[in-house]
């Protein structure tokens, strides 16, 4: 049985590679993400995170002090809303990807879904991610 915990998470700024929104999410991710990853100057140190923003996929890269400046101007940004997020890890999503639609539609089925906001893929490497789903 997966193990959920309430976090409280502050705004994330992301600079980010959209998917195409005419196309499904399975089909748009994994083009965004590796559109990212060929586009950031090192994957080590940075944090990476999933959002859907009316039907488009968004691959994004926290931007922080460390984050080199002509990568972060010449992609769009945006911000990650805070706030309260239901949290559940899963390791070794990437041998059985139907594990992640199936968490996302287990946690939004929850009575205090917050709709208003997003939920969020973090990866915390190839093989473990986060999802967070917003809540009231």
């Amino acid at each position: 049985m997966p193990t959920d915990t309430i976090v409280e998470s502050k705004e994330i700024q992301v600079t980010y590679v959209a998917g195409n929104s005419a196309r499904s999410i399975a089909e748009q991710a994994p083009k965004a993400v590796d559109e990212l990853e060929l586009a950031i100057p090192t994957l080590v140190g940075n944090k990476f995170y999933g959002i859907v923003v009316e039907g488009e996929y968004r691959a994004c890269v926290k931007i922080d002090e460390f984050s080199d400046s002509e990568f972060v101007d010449s992609l769009p940004k945006f911000e990650i809303p805070g706030g309260r997020y239901v949290h559940r890890r899963l390791v070794d999503w990437n041998h059985n990807v139907e594990l992640l639609v199936e968490t996302v539609e287990e946690l939004t089925s929850r009575a205090d879904h917050d709709p208003s906001r997003f939920v969020i893929e973090y990866y915390r490497s190839h093989t473990e991610v986060v999802i967070r789903v917003p809540v009231t």
